[in-house]
């Protein structure tokens, strides 16, 4: 075989490696790029489903006012009854020991419930702290993908210059190499 066959073949050979290897990074950024879509449209659904929990945490909070609310109206109709049966006779007395004891009951489930309602508070608190922190690095992840895929699209753009150059280069120096060849 002359050697300008087989530094021909050899060329050929070379530009097809290539061009199977640009196509071999094409795929993988392709399937990169699908994979990352993926990733955002199930993390874009995670602030809907917090704020979701928000809400109803925000609903019990309203619940659990308005039966502190009804308690104290409770309280002050015990309260209210007791002092009406202190004007009673002995008999009566006793009636009103025990709604006493009911005011204290009252007192102490009022208590429980706005102990409740600050856990609650606090559980609600915290969701929105985490939603906020959940929101802030979910962006803060599409930021850095974003910057991800645009660093690989530059250097894949990079190096698809270098290898046009290369070839470029081998292209030219066949040339000259043909043309000096004794014909």
């Amino acid at each position: 075989m002359a050697p300008q066959e087989e530094l021909a073949l050899k060329v050929s050979e070379g530009l097809k490696n290539l061009t199977t290897l640009l196509s071999s990074i094409d795929e993988r950024m392709v399937a990169q790029h699908r994979a990352t879509e993926l990733v955002a449209e199930r993390l874009q659904a995670l602030p809907r489903v917090l704020e979701g929990l928000v809400e109803a945490e925000k609903q019990n909070i309203e619940t659990l006012r308005d039966l502190r609310g009804s308690m104290e109206r409770q309280g002050e109709a015990a309260l209210a009854a007791t002092e009406k049966l202190g004007a009673l006779p002995t008999l009566v007395d006793g009636i009103g020991a025990r709604i006493e004891k009911q005011t204290e009951a009252s007192a102490s489930v009022k208590t429980s419930v706005e102990a409740v309602g600050q856990s609650v508070r606090g559980l609600v608190d915290g969701a929105q702290r985490t939603q906020n922190s959940l929101i802030t690095e979910f962006r803060r992840g599409q930021d850095d993908q974003r910057q991800r895929l645009e660093d690989l699209v530059e250097r894949q753009r990079k190096t698809i210059m270098v290898v046009a150059i290369i070839g470029a280069f081998v292209v030219i120096g066949l040339v000259i190499v043909l043309a000096r060849l004794p014909k």
